[in-house]
């Protein structure tokens, strides 16, 4: 049903608040969600588009859930009832087609969208319903941004640019492929362009890339490759385009007080330019926009404000291309709250200007609004940009407002699997609910078995070892010690060494010590053994001759049999385990910060690669050791979980996948011994340091070791070390540290290393787990707050134990206030638990596995 706005503003107030400010033509309509297709009520919005060509969708801050669900249902009224059949986003030139080809290949669509469409709505909740539009494939996809920000551009773009380019011209130019490619990922991780690159060597380059594949699209006679070239035409001009934003404006190195509107420019430009080639390819199509307000609004500079006169949108630009075939709307709200669910806190939308639109509407009941602005010439008052109340003809910004009575912030996704896609938002509390309700599961009947035997004052007494090599007397680091057929246990540390809570009742019990590259050896437990002090013997084998069977060592085939044989040696459905963290940091000899936590994980999609780093973490229990005692000491990054999320090479270091290897140099340097079967020692330095292949930041150097087992390919441990590039570090942290940015940029550094290693276990059913890992963070350098030189090592421990297959749901993000400082820990708890350890498989059931 169809409501007059006339018909609800009866009250005199708001009669007299239009009256003085508006003609209005708008009209009330029931509803923003995606799942009411009936789209009755949007005929009013039909009606306005009318003939249009281009709907341009845009959004205040990209941080409204509901603007997201609002925008979808339109989209897919657009896309059923008007033939608009082409979906165009604010994401990447390349990525957006490489995306849409993989879909037509016949690929997974989300993993496809999610490689290449911006996190700010592939995370976001309420943007599964248009993920879900578009897998029914009743809409194509690309993409009109210049900035580079997909996985697919950094995976693929040099590669087939260079093939394409072979396969079509005879005499090439000369061009620099590894620089053309180093400048693209440094782009596309820092938003800036490269200081140790030459912008004019870098658009030589580009000319002569365009120099082929003009002569390819001039001399072809194949539509085919003519097509493409004309693609491949479009996507350099971007990068080039790109390229020259970043070195000529900088907008990357800008504080967010001077960035001005006019920076933008040129991005826009570009954007209106991509846009206008796919409209141009698909000449019969129509194109529905989805993307940021600013970007989409036509004449700005009709409104009073003095920066906004020298902003070209790229809406403006496509409206004087196209004139009427284009429509752009705007969305707006009286109230509510906007954000991340990642950040501190939501933000409150500011009270609206009671001269303003939205003030106007405030005061009624109704909650959506659909605004006609073609015959309202007249200026008003408006906060659609940005929440700031602007006034001038918005007819000539716009050509429609949504009005939402109440804006709702972004929430993070809880996509499952196909076979879980109706599990609510509050599933992680129904999780943690049926572990303190009194329900006897299995798992709590083990959690109680564990801590009965010391829930009675000092039921459990403390074991102190050290592990070392017996011929060398070297420490072994990261060994595994378990009680022998128990669960209880524990690994050595980087020094060798380690500490075990037992049971009081063991008097006469063994341990089992394992590691790579070590005959397994049984130690006889006394009944009050003092620190103990356990030698393990070398099992190593002569490095077999690769002139006889070269092939059989070939570290670089070995990795590709380790990768192809992820999905038989781990588990490839959804699964959840608990995990164990003591984080510690020091600077010189004094400690900072000593504590630890424990917490749940769900794996989704098991160990399959798409998605790759679909691992969630929620924090149950902290502990502290040593508190802070001053700001900006530590990575905040230890307080929340998130590191436990990255840890899992095999499930998600770019290394493990295929089309990555070849980024590495690997050699065969060892093959030692574990448990009576052969391990390959691969060693691997990257050739190129960037994030795509060291999934880290800001880094020189990138190496380490991989070791994979013989008989079934499987990864049994790495160590990954990192060294970063402290001028480019040193750099930005004096440029953002002078513009008030110190809790991150604070530092000036003359070393930093990361140094990682993880450990696989193997189950009784065997498939493969990650076992425990262990992080340091070793920095050396001065303060830039108190000009007070620093030695600060971080570490961060992590083990996983209590794997769980069946009735698993996902974890949804929740603040954690046991990271309140002030706030006591569980002592109980703490006095009762038993640091998770290697075979601590006792609640795996495998028998429906499919």
């Amino acid at each position: 049903m169809k409501y007059l706005l006339v018909a609800f503003l009866t009250s005199f107030y708001s009669s007299f608040l239009f009256a003085q400010t508006i003609t209005y033509n708008a009209q009330s309509f029931k509803s923003i969600d995606p799942k009411d297709t009936t789209y009755s009520d949007l005929e009013v919005i039909q009606g306005s588009i009318g003939n249009a060509r281009v709907v341009l969708l845009g959004e205040p801050s990209h941080q409204e859930g509901n603007v997201f669900l609002a925008k979808t249902r339109i989209a897919k009224m657009l896309n059923q009832k008007m033939g608009f059949n082409i979906l165009a986003f604010e994401s990447g030139f390349y990525d957006l087609a490489k995306a849409q080809q993989k879909i037509d290949d016949g690929e997974d669509v989300y993993e496809c969208v999610e490689n290449a469409i911006y996190p700010i709505w592939i995370r976001a909740k309420e943007f599964e319903p248009l993920i879900d539009f578009i897998e029914n494939k009743k809409i194509r996809l690309v993409g009109f941004d210049s900035q580079i920000g997909g996985e697919y551009s950094t995976e693929y773009l040099t590669d087939e640019l260079n093939q394409f380019i072979k396969n079509n011209i005879r005499e090439q130019n000369q061009i620099d492929y590894q620089m053309f490619d180093e400048v693209l990922l440094y782009m596309n991780e820092y938003f800036m362009f490269p200081d140790n690159n030459s912008y004019s060597t870098y658009t030589k380059s580009l000319k002569k890339i365009r120099a082929s594949l003009s002569e390819i699209h001039s001399t072809s006679s194949i539509e085919n490759i003519k097509s493409e070239a004309s693609f491949w035409l479009q996507c350099i001009s971007s990068i080039e385009s790109l390229a020259k934003d970043y070195k000529v404006n900088d907008p990357g190195s800008m504080s967010e007080a001077d960035f001005k509107a006019k920076d933008s420019n040129q991005r826009d430009l570009q954007m209106a330019k991509n846009l206008m080639y796919w409209l141009e390819k698909y000449p019969h199509d129509k194109f529905i926009c989805w993307g940021a307000s600013a970007h989409f609004a036509l004449y700005i500079e009709q409104l009073e404000n003095e920066e906004l006169k020298e902003y070209v949108p790229m809406g403006r630009t496509l409206k004087d291309m196209l004139g009427d075939k284009v429509f752009s709307i705007a969305f707006t709200t009286s109230g509510g709250n906007y954000g991340y669910w990642y950040e501190n806190e939501y933000k409150t939308v500011p009270i609206p200007e009671k001269s303003s639109f939205e003030y106007a509407l405030a005061i009624d009941s109704l909650e959506y609004i659909w605004m006609d602005l073609s015959h309202n010439t007249k200026k008003m008052t408006t906060s659609i940009l940005d929440y700031t109340p602007l006034k001038g003809d918005w007819s000539k910004v716009f050509d429609g407002i949504v009005y939402i009575k109440e804006f709702t912030p972004v929430h993070p996704s809880v996509r499952e699997s196909k076979k879980q896609n109706d599990v609510e938002e509050d599933t992680n509390k129904e999780v943690f609910a049926k572990k303190s309700n009194g329900t006897d599961t299995e798992e709590t009947k083990t959690i109680t078995k564990l801590i009965r035997y010391n829930s009675f004052g000092k039921a459990y007494r403390k074991v102190f070892g050290k592990i070392i090599d017996h011929e060398t007397n070297q420490v072994i680091p990261y060994a595994t010690v378990q009680l022998t057929g128990t669960s209880i246990g524990t690994s050595a540390n980087q020094y060798g060494l380690f500490e075990l809570k037992l049971p009081q009742r063991i008097n006469h019990d063994t341990l089992t010590i394992s590691c790579i590259g070590y005959k397994q050896k049984y130690f006889k437990l006394e009944n009050d053994p003092a620190t103990l002090l356990i030698k393990m013997y070398p099992e190593i084998k002569v490095l077999k001759s690769v002139t006889v069977s070269a092939d059989k060592f070939d570290p670089l085939k070995i990795m590709r049999e380790a990768i192809k044989a992820i999905p038989i040696n781990y588990l490839t459905n959804n699964f959840g385990a608990e995990y164990y963290t003591h984080v510690w940091e020091k600077n010189f000899d004094s400690a900072l910060v000593d504590f630890e936590y424990v917490g749940q994980l769900y794996y989704e999609n098991g160990y399959i690669r798409k998605n790759n780093n679909r691992i969630t973490a929620q924090v149950k229990k902290v502990k502290w050791n040593h508190r802070f005692k001053e700001k900006n000491i530590s990575n905040r990054a230890f307080l929340n979980g998130f590191w436990v999320t990255r840890i899992d090479f095999v499930k998600s270091h770019p290394i493990f996948s295929t089309s990555r290897l070849k980024n590495f140099n690997f050699s065969l340097t060892d093959i030692t011994s574990f448990n009576n079967d052969d391990v390959y020692e691969i060693s691997f330095v990257s050739k190129k340091n960037n994030h795509a292949n060291t999934n880290d930041f800001y880094d020189i150097g990138f190496s380490g070791k991989i070791y994979i087992k013989d008989s079934d390919k499987a990864v049994l441990k790495c160590n990954f070390f990192w060294q970063r590039d402290t001028t480019l570090l040193n750099k930005y942290n004096l440029k953002y540290f002078a513009q008030g940015k110190s809790d991150w940029w604070n530092k000036s550094y003359t070393n930093y290393q990361i140094k990682q290693t993880v450990v696989y276990e193997k189950s009784p059913e065997g498939y493969y787990f990650l076992n425990n890992s262990y992080t340091l963070w070793d920095t050396e350098g001065a303060s830039l707050i108190t000009g007070k030189n620093i030695n600060i090592k971080s570490q961060h421990h992590v083990y996983i134990s209590k794997i769980q297959e069946n009735n698993v749901l996902p974890i949804v993000f929740q603040e954690n206030d046991d990271f309140d400082l002030n706030k006591p820990f569980d002592s109980q708890f703490w006095e009762q638990y038993n640091v998770p350890v290697s075979g601590d498989l006792v609640n795996f059931d495998f028998n429906e596995r499919k």
